[in-house]
This record gives C-alpha cells, sequence and structure tokens, in this order.
C-alpha cells in the first residue's frame, strides 16, 4: 500500500527498537522520521546492525524480515544469539508484534496483521463518474478471515 504520510517519527514514539547480541548491551537503533515500507525498514535495520561476521565469506546479515501474503503477517528472520526488544513505544505494532522479546529462537511470525500505516488509513478521493460525482474511500478493514482492506464508492 502507497501513503503519503509519515507512518514512523519520533513524535508518534515508534521510531526506536533495541537488539542485541545475548550476552552484549542492548543497543539502540533509532530510525529516521519518515515513510517506510517492509522493505525500507528491512533496509534500515540491515544496515544499521551489520553482518554476524564481517570476515566470514557467507558474510550473512544478522536480521531479515518480510511481508507473508499468504498469512498476512511479518515474519523476522534472527541469527543464533541475538535479541529484538519490542517492549517498548509503538514499533512492535507497525509490524504486527505483541510487545515482547523477540529471542532464543530464529524464525518469529508476527502475531496480528501488521498495522504499517499506523492506523491512519481513511484516503479519501473525489472524482467525475457518468456526471455523478462519487466519493472514493480506501480504508483498512481487519474482519477476521478477511482481506485487510475495503474500498467503497458512495455518490455525493
Amino acid at each position: 500500500m502507497s501513503y503519503s504520510w509519515y507512518n514512523i517519527a519520533e513524535a508518534y514514539g515508534n521510531n526506536k527498537i533495541k537488539w542485541r547480541k545475548n550476552t552484549g548491551d542492548w543497543q539502540t537503533l533509532t530510525f529516521p522520521n519518515g515513510m517506510y515500507d517492509y522493505d525500507g525498514i528491512k533496509h534500515f535495520l540491515q544496515c544499521e546492525t551489520g553482518l554476524i561476521d564481517p570476515d566470514d565469506e557467507n558474510k550473512g546479515r544478522i536480521f531479515d524480515l518480510y511481508f507473508d501474503f499468504t498469512i498476512f503477517r511479518v515474519v523476522i528472520l534472527m541469527a543464533k544469539d541475538y535479541e529484538l526488544y519490542f517492549t517498548e513505544g509503538g514499533f512492535a505494532s507497525l509490524l504486527g508484534f505483541e510487545k515482547r522479546i523477540l529471542k532464543d529462537e530464529t524464525n518469529f511470525t508476527g502475531e496480528m496483521i501488521p498495522d504499517i500505516t499506523r492506523s491512519v488509513d481513511w484516503v479519501f478521493t473525489a472524482g467525475e463518474r457518468r456526471r455523478k460525482r462519487c466519493f472514493v474511500q480506501l480504508f483498512y478493514y481487519k474482519p477476521p478471515g478477511q482481506l485487510p482492506f475495503q474500498i467503497r464508492i458512495e455518490p455525493y
């Protein structure tokens, strides 16, 4: 979904997460204010956290994430012995996770449908159609077992 408003910002309290190697100190990762999709979040996370072992010829990333369209959930893949701290702020809900620490596993699937737009989901456009003015609403809609969006066209 494309949009033209910030979904991650300091003012929303959702721009910081913490991460660490199990035995290390927590490091805070601060996202710059902006409009992020899943690839943008993944790119920033990978650029800021780096590689598992830069000297290893495979050079695997510490974190990876993607949106799985078959289950409408975000999946986070994490290298062994690393942790993500999702207990503060609103970052976890953007990705569909409960507030918790992701640890002791390498594959995590969000518990909820992600809220990447921060619940700012009403988009209104007006247009002409057959000399009738129409009002188009696109909004986020989450009934159980349904697609997470709905489009409704109403005359006004």
